[in-house]
């Protein structure tokens, strides 16, 4: 008859398997929090240069959502870049929670992208972070989401 391990044992070997064999691979992020979001691919640069390396200071388009939580009509979604100090901008919300800010001055090697959403009732959502980087392919960009803040 052959002998079978204990299972604490069998369970313990699983989960540490799990652990290391998970530590090296790349994980999307899948829980956002409450405030406004910025897809991967919302940061666009309209007419890239042929290095954005040697360019790093671009006026980008930045689009996302408000979520299925917050109710677009009468809601107002701010953003400022903290790093650089420049004046924020606001707009309102597409009537499907879209928004669209157009031409926002980033440094793609420095930045801090704050975004939150005022309702009608003045009531403000959770404030939502990002950064924006250059892509390996020097003609994109690729945003991350930091969920502590800047």
């Amino acid at each position: 008859m052959p002998r079978l391990a204990p299972v604490p044992h069998i369970a313990a070997l699983v989960l540490l398997s799990l652990a290391f064999g998970a530590g090296c691979n790349s994980h999307l992020l899948t829980n956002q929090d409450a405030g406004p979001q910025i897809a991967e691919t919302g940061i666009s640069v309209p007419v890239p240069p042929p290095s954005l390396k040697l360019m790093p200071v671009q006026r980008v388009d930045i689009e996302g959502d408000i979520g299925g939580t917050s109710e677009p009509e009468g809601s107002t979604v701010y953003l400022r870049e903290i790093r650089r100090g420049l004046p924020g901008q606001f707009v309102a919300p597409e009537l499907d929670g879209s928004f669209f800010f157009e031409g926002v001055e980033l440094d793609l090697t420095d930045n801090c992208i704050e975004i939150w959403l005022m309702d009608a009732e003045a009531q403000a959502s959770v404030h939502s972070f990002y950064t924006a980087s250059i892509a390996d392919d020097d003609q994109s960009v690729v945003t991350s989401q930091l969920f502590n803040g800047c």
